[in-house]
């Protein structure tokens, strides 16, 4: 579908533009930490796909859970390599551990695996770009952080790249009945 081709391109441009005009940008093209950020979105990528396949024949508690044991293992390993007590050790500690691990994995997750088994992978990797958006919104909220003019045009960028997805898909569907 070509609106969908149009939708990813104009996405794209939005998240460049976003991120290319934050004031702690290096400005260098290529470093390590694009290679990093590059080699997470194909585990993503990876992830969004088989969590589209797994729960047509899956309930969401059961990928959730299974994504969760699976991912926890090599986490839980190398925090005790990396971190000096990777046990809480304060009520305020293991509230904050409870905490994510309910909100944060259970809650987030689990609706993410649920609405990525309503949707095809396409548009939901394009309707996971809200992440960027939030974030810059959340920064410049909690953290005071200043919200420049050209973050501001690549949001509004992104967004209309998310909308020409939504209205690529809903033509789909028309197409289909």
């Amino acid at each position: 579908n070509n609106l969908f081709l149009i939708s990813l391109f104009v996405s794209l441009l939005g998240v460049y533009v976003l991120v290319s005009n934050n004031p702690r940008f290096s400005g260098s093209y290529f470093s390590f930490g694009d290679l990093l950020a590059l080699l997470a979105a194909f585990f993503y990528a990876g992830y969004l796909l088989s969590v589209s396949k797994l729960s047509n024949r899956f309930n969401t508690f059961n990928l959730i859970f299974y994504s969760s044991l699976f991912a926890c293992i090599p986490f839980g390993i190398a925090s005790l390599y990396e971190l000096d007590n990777p046990i809480p050790y304060s009520a305020f500690g293991w509230l904050n551990f409870l905490g994510q691990a309910i909100f944060v994995q259970i809650l987030g997750q689990g609706l993410v695996i649920y609405g990525l088994s309503k949707i095809r992978p396409q548009l939901s990797s394009l309707l996971l770009l809200f992440q960027p958006i939030t974030a810059t919104i959340l920064g410049a909220y909690f953290f005071s952080e200043i919200l420049l003019f050209g973050q501001l045009i690549g949001v509004i960028i992104l967004l209309i790249g998310i909308y020409f997805a939504g209205l690529s898909e809903r033509l789909r569907e028309i197409n289909e009945k």
